[in-house]
């Protein structure tokens, strides 16, 4: 039971400290920046610049990893009609 306490408050301190290091980023980060692209320009503070292109990257990345994560699950639902088809091969052949 103390184990549990002890990872709960291991969780919950070390999301403070995350939020504490965000917290300070965005608050140091806050000066505006001009953002060019082609004939296109926009000024935006620099942490929302970060954060938009980490929400970017990260969309991307599940994008790219999508079909793995179907194919994964084909073969896990895959493994469990096969499991049940072992069982029910070994109930009949016990009769």
């Amino acid at each position: 039971m103390e184990n549990k306490s002890n990872r709960s408050l291991f969780k919950i301190l070390t999301a403070v400290i995350i939020l504490v290091l965000i917290v300070t980023f965005s608050l140091q980060n806050n000066t505006n920046t001009e953002i060019k692209l082609w004939f296109w320009t926009a000024n935006s503070p620099l942490i929302i610049i970060i954060l938009f292109c980490f929400l970017a990257g990260l969309f991307f990345a599940l994008l790219a990893f999508a079909p793995i994560f179907k194919h994964s699950k084909h073969k896990s639902k895959l493994i469990d009609e096969l499991k049940e088809r072992i069982d029910f091969l070994e109930k009949e052949k016990i009769k």
